[in-house]
């Protein structure tokens, strides 16, 4: 037997696997890279932990994990994960509530964990993500998890029982950087003097509000850029860009069906919509109109 020839074999069998295995990295990395290009999160928005935040997505999805997404509050944390995974119901733990349950869906958006309502308390999120833990990993979904949290403040929360189940399902990463909401504010007085009939301008509303379709109304901080971008159009603009707004009554509850009627007539002819109130927020929703 010619062993040089044998280990040259084994090696060269070994580093034909890593290349492979690289390759398909590098294949899911760029295919996460277009998603979120095409629905205008920007490489700038991360600033220098871009490249990090798009490698730890890829090795996640290829490892088949779930992502833990850090940052304090405006860096983009829940854009990217929603622009990232379009199609993944997202679950707003200020919403969550008693008897609690996780969409059945490959992937589930866990957006802002730490914010759930006082009445209810960790139990309902605690015991949801544990009783997913506990379903065989072939049926799980993937988890990604925003959160303004930092670790010590999670595990004081959750205790030791969520952070080691975490560790093992989850691959953590940070987003550093200011807060996009209030800096991007002051770009928007600027580029709102762009024609609206721009598609650039077009573009970028549009994709703001694409990113929302599956979680129904909401409110959206009117420091986000584009969203004062779109609140600033005149109608003429605003048409010329697919965009309805409406200056509507502060909303008193979440569910206020004559409301919603009105805007469903409002919105037969346009398929993105403002909605305006005078504490200077704006609910955003995009109505299938067929369009």
């Amino acid at each position: 037997m010619n062993l040089g020839a044998t280990a040259e074999s084994i090696v060269g069998s070994l580093f034909a696997a890593a290349q492979a295995e690289r390759e398909s990295v590098d294949f899911i990395r760029a295919r996460i890279e277009q998603r979120i290009s095409e629905r205008g999160f920007r490489r700038d928005v991360a600033g220098d932990c871009y490249s990090d935040l798009i490698e730890t997505l890829a090795q996640a999805e290829h490892d088949g994990l779930g992502v833990f997404i850090a940052g304090r509050p405006g860096v983009g944390k829940t854009f990217l994960a929603r622009c990232a995974f379009p199609s993944a119901p997202l679950v707003q733990c200020s919403q969550v509530g008693e008897g609690f349950a996780l969409p059945d869906a490959p992937v589930v958006i866990i957006d802002d964990l730490g914010a759930e309502p006082q009445v209810y308390g960790r139990e309902p999120v605690l015991q949801a993500f544990l009783g997913w833990y506990d379903t065989p990993p072939a049926k799980r979904s993937r988890l990604i998890i925003t959160s303004n949290l930092r670790g010590e403040d999670v595990r004081r929360r959750y205790g030791e029982r969520f952070i080691s189940r975490a560790r093992a399902t989850l691959i953590s990463v940070r987003i550093t950087g200011e807060d996009h909401r209030s800096r991007e504010g002051e770009r928007a007085n600027a580029q709102a003097v762009a024609s609206a009939d721009d598609p650039e301008v077009a573009r970028e509303v549009r994709a703001f509000v694409r990113y929302m379709r599956n979680a129904g109304w909401h409110t959206v901080n009117a420091g986000a850029w584009v969203l004062m971008l779109a609140k600033q159009l005149d109608a003429p603009k605003a048409k010329a860009a697919g965009i309805l707004i409406v200056d509507a009554w502060e909303r008193e509850r979440d569910a206020d069906p004559e409301r919603d009627e009105k805007l469903k007539r409002l919105a037969s002819q346009e398929r993105w919509v403002v909605e305006r109130n005078e504490r200077g927020l704006a609910m955003v929703r995009e109505w299938r109109t067929g369009r």
